[in-house]
């Protein structure tokens, strides 16, 4: 494998919006150029998911962080608001590794299910958590919470390419 994934401390924070950056890159060979140009997380957004959510990171040796995943809780479920992992790791499982920990994590914390929103074609999106069993969510059975962040994520223009919630359940 050639990491670990590890909870994140404070002196990972700074080093996120680099990885972030990176992960950005590969939709620009999609011809998703304005996804691909948005600016990465602020540090701040990190902090708070260290304070308030989970915040995991994939690590290789030598401290080189290479991956992280951010949840936070929405409508009583365990929810993935981010993954990114460095385009020079991609494709080595640092992403279902984090997604496992996840999960797992979830799961521990007796959460009913894991939910988050993504592009439904894209490989490394949709295709990419369905693998690991998520499902598609209609409208009309997400929470308040959820159905407001699918609400931005229209107003924002996501949806020039089809964008969905999804759902792992847990029990």
């Amino acid at each position: 494998m050639g990491f670990q994934v590890r909870r994140a401390v404070e002196s990972d924070l700074p080093r996120l919006p680099g990885i972030e950056r990176s992960a950005a890159r590969a939709f620009r060979k999609l011809g998703m150029d304005r996804i691909a140009d948005e600016p990465p997380s602020p540090v701040s957004f990190h902090r708070d998911v260290l304070e308030t959510g989970i915040l995991w990171v994939a690590e290789k040796p030598a401290a080189l962080l290479v991956g992280f995943l951010a949840m936070i809780r929405i409508d009583g479920e365990a929810h993935v608001k981010e993954v990114s992992v460095a385009q020079d790791h991609a494709r080595q499982g640092v992403g279902r590794s984090l997604m496992a920990a996840a999960i797992e994590w979830a799961r521990g914390q007796g959460f009913p299910s894991v939910t988050l929103t993504t592009f439904r074609t894209v490989a490394m999106n949709g295709p990419f958590y369905r693998s690991l069993g998520f499902r598609e969510i209609p409208a009309d059975q997400m929470g308040p919470e959820l159905a407001a962040i699918r609400r931005n994520e229209e107003e924002r223009g996501l949806d020039e390419w089809p964008r969905v919630a999804m759902r792992l359940r847990l029990c």
